[in-house]
């Protein structure tokens, strides 16, 4: 087991719990035009030490784009011999499960991690999701969000950028010193930096949702929706958002919306949507 080295401790309401940081780098940017993830990291945290890390290299039968490769530097011949996604899956979700799982960018990933795992035909564990992304820009006033400036500005020594392991490792620190700033200004539960789940699906067919008119007509028009919303937790919450996109995720589709009250993104699920009016 590696010890998490930080002179402060880890915050107090982190004690007892697991965390997953995650990462992927791909071979562009929309799993939805064939991009494909070539390489993956997971790291499991438990009550401040490091308990097991994962990292490999993808063959993701297709080329890595000129944009992907000028960022993330992954060659052809790199890939050579390397593990399908669908051979690594399981491992991958096993680490996931029973975890808060972290991630900078969490959308990116997830979307790729979705539809990787549609295609190996493998469940995702259900869980919830902290984007240290959205953490930074809503509760943080950083010169620049960027996983590797953010880690500079706490003063984290970063590894190579854009590559999943260094990655993780980032993250995981950038997280706790987040979390514990979060913590000292009383913000001290973990629910309360959530930014979505991701939920179990007992099967690969996605059901069929109708989008309601209102929220097809604010999206085509950019304008503000009013959403009655019921979360996994049977809360019912008023919101006012944003509407950004639609995205099939799993089983479900959900609203992509910059929401006014979380002052950040979040995700909507279409069947959990009560009411959607425009706001006037």
């Amino acid at each position: 087991m590696e010890h998490m080295k930080n002179k402060k401790g880890f915050p107090e309401f982190l004690k007892n719990k697991t965390l997953a940081v995650f990462d992927t780098e791909t071979t562009g940017l929309n799993p939805n035009f064939g991009d494909r993830v070539c390489e993956v990291a997971v790291l499991r945290w438990e009550n401040g030490e490091i308990v097991k890390t994962f990292q490999t290299l993808v063959e993701p039968l297709r080329p890595v784009s000129p944009g992907a490769f000028a960022v993330n530097g992954i060659t052809p011949a790199m890939l050579i011999g390397k593990p399908l996604f669908e051979e690594v899956a399981r491992e991958v979700m096993a680490l996931l499960r029973g975890a808060v799982v972290i991630c900078h960018n969490a959308p990116f990933d997830f979307k790729f991690l979705i539809a990787e795992c549609r295609m190996a035909g493998v469940k995702i564990p259900e869980v919830k999701v902290i984007d240290t992304l959205a953490l930074a820009r809503e509760h943080f006033q950083f010169h620049s969000n960027r996983l590797g400036e953010l880690g500079k500005s706490l003063g984290i020594k970063v590894g190579r950028e854009h590559r999943a392991l260094a990655d993780v490792k980032t993250t995981l620190e950038v997280f706790l010193r987040l979390a514990r700033d979060l913590e000292e200004r009383g913000m001290g539960d973990l629910e309360q930096l959530i930014n979505f789940s991701v939920e179990y699906a007992p099967s690969l067919k996605r059901r069929e949702t109708p989008v309601p008119p209102e929220i097809e007509e604010a999206l085509e028009k950019k304008k503000l929706l009013h959403l009655m919303y019921i979360s996994a937790d049977g809360e019912e919450t008023e919101r006012l958002v944003e509407p950004l996109e639609l995205i099939t995720a799993w089983d479900a589709i959900y609203l992509r919306a910059f929401c006014r009250l979380r002052k950040s993104e979040r995700h909507f699920r279409l069947d959990r949507i009560v009411k959607a009016a425009i706001s006037k």
